[in-house]
């Protein structure tokens, strides 16, 4: 079973989220129940991917029940780039700065 990504998972319902905490919670075990048994993994680091992967299926889904929206990733942040008139300085600024005032208001 693949690893899941931040963004994969939030494209999901959460009972596609739920589906796929018990089969990685399943695969865990016969994960760990191959190492209690064989002494040695077939992939070592497996275990630790799947449980983090676990781990971030249940935040993701816990902050779907809450309606929290997602911390900005790498490809949701504001790219600017370098004025090269004073007036166009002004303009980045201040479309920056509607922005940021636009994002408080939906907070409210």
């Amino acid at each position: 079973m693949a690893i899941m990504r931040s963004h994969e998972i939030r494209e999901m319902d959460i009972p596609e989220i739920e589906k796929k905490i018990t089969d990685l919670k399943n695969d865990l075990s016969k994960q760990v129940a191959a190492l209690a048994i064989h002494g040695v993994p077939e992939n070592v680091g497996r275990i630790r991917h799947i449980r983090r992967t676990i781990a971030r299926l249940c935040t993701i889904k816990r902050e779907k029940e809450l309606g929290i929206l997602p911390r900005p990733g790498k490809e949701e942040k504001v790219v600017k780039k370098k004025p090269e008139t004073k007036k166009e300085e002004n303009e980045v600024v201040e479309t920056t700065e509607q922005k940021d005032n636009q994002e408080k208001e939906g907070d409210l």
